[in-house]
């Protein structure tokens, strides 16, 4: 990468060398936490917990296109319908414990 060129994350997210990280809003922030993995590999284990179903669908998108030549991933733990038509593997957990009361 060109030392003036700026990544795509950053372009189409809003993102600019001046922001600091604590003044991003959440889904920003994991963006960037993922595209910082996906500098070293393109295999990952992720979720959704906290984001709104717009930046869900856009940090899955994000992963999906990511790992489309040589890569994978699982995601733990969402049950929206908004991903789920989208992934190529959907595996449920049939629990056979009950939780424990608090």
């Amino acid at each position: 990468m060109h030392e003036h060129s700026v990544p795509k994350i950053f372009k189409e997210n809003g993102i600019s060398k001046n922001d600091k990280v604590k003044s991003l809003d959440y889904s920003q922030k994991k963006l960037l936490s993922l595209y910082s993995v996906f500098t070293k590999t393109k295999n990952i284990v992720f979720d959704l917990s906290g984001e709104v179903s717009v930046g869900a669908i856009k940090t899955f998108d994000f992963v999906k296109n990511e790992i489309k030549n040589d890569g994978a991933a699982i995601l733990i733990d969402w049950a929206g319908s908004d991903v789920k038509d989208k992934c190529s593997k959907v595996i449920a957990i049939e629990w056979l414990i009950e939780p424990k009361k608090r």
